[in-house]
């Protein structure tokens, strides 16, 4: 702290080489910086080096000379008859490393361990789930640099939109050690090499002067551009096609330092959120499981068959609902929930200037600007993205519109962005579509209407006209899929699916007093609860 200069990326970056000196005298083969494989050095030669400088160049002189039209044609051509020379010399290398590999197994000798142990491992290692192919706009890839090129492309076109509080050191220093508690060991390391258990290690040593840096960072309210700051990786999403960049979550690795300012910011805008959060909202809320969502479902469900009436359960997607968030959209919210001063100032710095890397197969894209969206896996996301969307809760409450069981209203069942329509009738159910399409368009949100679907529920007799969203039909289905549990007319649902939605047997949810207390709990509820915990030795008694 005494060679500190108080700026704020020097002292930060002079604690992460501290760390790091630490982790040499404490670990043996301490490993500093992750590795990330330049592009096409593990194979490259004397003829890929030649063919990229010439598609380089061809690339150049296309840009530069473009006009006229024959010209530019002539120049084109040019140009892709050098990628494919490229290509060539690629996949030139890659059969020549295949063949070289191949002669070595042929020629080896008995007493060749080391690559008998080196053949053994390369049969247990995992195969490849990563496609070799990807598709964006019309365009294909099918090499490594044009697949980082769709990469970056994709998550720049997602992260570019188209259209007062004192900070007293002892308090601070409490919630410092709290955030370094609340970090996850076990998990990649930042980009920088600095992981959880840098800072869980050293916790006693280094929370004074991560208290002094972070007021440094609360009293200019300003945030370094490194902090801001992330890797992304691209996770396949369950059953879709790999080739397709819009079927992968982007995951971000953000710096651990900033996971502790994050964690920090989270609890101030928590303790003034958390107040007037709708209670619909089961998602990202500390004590709250998110299956007491499904569990309001279910019990809706079982009512409206006591009664012998109408239910009417859509299941409404929303398109890349925490990449597209609008920023002036979102800190005007935040504003006008009581999050003001010091604080907004500080969490509009923080999103002002961030960045991320695209990883892939171990390369990294160039830096994409991050214009909108929050990025999925960073502390504070979760807390943003409750703000953004509880108006629209708010709104379908205060309608008085949709299904209740007793005296409670259960219009919308949420968890995060997996909203729940329950209503008794088309003309409630259509009244909340129209509340959801209001909000979802003045907040830049969309709701995909052909990925909707509606299940019905004693339709027998009943006089069910069409429900739409945006003047397209709600499909409406005998089965549909709410927070990956399987909703048919008969509400059935399969065990083993529920139990691996709750990872393995730990479901564990904690079921509202509330409901308790207004006697809703018959023998049909217990028996709810028992399909939703999957087994019944989970049910709290």
């Amino acid at each position: 702290m005494q060679k500190s200069k108080g700026i704020i990326e020097q002292d930060i970056r002079n604690l992460e080489k501290l760390l790091h000196k630490a982790g040499e005298a404490a670990i043996p083969k301490y490993r500093r910086k992750i590795k990330i494989k330049s592009k096409g050095k593990a194979i490259w030669n004397e003829q890929i080096d030649k063919a990229s400088k010439q598609s380089k160049n061809a690339y150049k002189v296309w840009r530069q000379h473009g006009a006229p039209q024959e010209r530019s044609n002539e120049l084109k051509i040019k140009m892709t008859a050098a990628k494919r020379i490229l290509r060539k010399a690629q996949r030139q290398a890659y059969a020549s490393q295949r063949e070289s590999t191949a002669g070595k197994i042929m020629k080896a000798s008995n007493a060749d361990t080391k690559l008998f142990y080196k053949l053994i491992n390369m049969q247990r290692k995992t195969p490849l789930t990563n496609t070799k192919i990807l598709k964006l706009n019309e365009k294909t890839a099918e090499d490594g640099p044009s697949i980082m090129n769709i990469w970056q492309e994709h998550f720049q076109q997602l992260a570019t939109p188209t259209i007062e509080e004192n900070f007293d050191t002892e308090k601070l220093e409490l919630e410092v050690n709290k955030a370094i508690e609340k970090l996850k060991a076990g998990k990649a390391p930042d980009e920088d090499g600095i992981s959880a258990e840098h800072y869980k290690h050293g916790m006693e040593e280094l929370t004074p002067f991560i208290v002094h840096l972070l007021n440094l960072i609360l009293t200019y309210l300003d945030v370094p551009i490194f902090l801001k700051t992330g890797i992304l990786t691209p996770i396949l999403k369950k059953e879709k096609d790999k080739t397709l960049p819009s079927s992968y979550r982007g995951i971000t690795v953000t710096k651990t330092f900033a996971k502790i300012l994050q964690s920090i910011l989270k609890d101030r805008v928590d303790s003034v959120f958390n107040n007037i959060q709708n209670s619909l909202q089961r998602g990202f809320t500390e004590g709250v499981s998110s299956l007491c969502a499904a569990f309001l479902t279910s019990e809706a469900i079982e009512e409206s068959k006591k009664l012998k009436i109408l239910l009417i359960l859509i299941t409404l997607d929303a398109e890349k609902a925490f990449d597209k968030l609008n920023h002036e959209i979102l800190f005007n919210k935040l504003y006008h929930y009581g999050i003001k001063g010091k604080l907004w100032i500080l969490l509009r710095n923080l999103y002002k200037g961030m960045s991320i890397k695209v990883k892939w197969e171990g390369q990294c894209t160039e830096d994409v600007m991050v214009l909108q969206g929050i990025q999925q896996g960073a502390k504070l996301s979760t807390t943003l993205y409750k703000c953004y969307n509880n108006v629209i809760l708010d709104s379908i409450l205060k309608s008085g519109l949709g299904a209740c069981i007793g005296d409670i209203q259960v219009p919308a069942p949420t968890c995060a962005d997996d909203i729940a329509v329950l209503a008794n009738s088309t003309a409630d159910a259509q009244g909340i579509l129209d509340i959801v399409q209001h909000h979802t368009s003045r907040d830049l949100v969309k709701i995909n209407p052909t990925k909707s679907e509606a299940v019905l529920y004693n339709a027998k007799g009943s006089n069910i006209s069409t429900l739409q969203f945006e003047d397209n039909d709600i499909n409406i289905t005998n089965e549909t899929k709410h927070l990956g549990i399987k909703r048919n007319e008969q509400n059935r649902a399969n065990i083993s699916e529920r139990i691996r939605t709750g990872k393995g047997n730990n479901i564990q949810p904690s079921w509202s007093w509330v409901t308790c207390q207004k006697g809703i709990l018959t023998h049909g509820r217990i028996q709810a609860m028992e399909n939703i915990c999957s087994t019944k030795k989970h049910i709290r008694t």
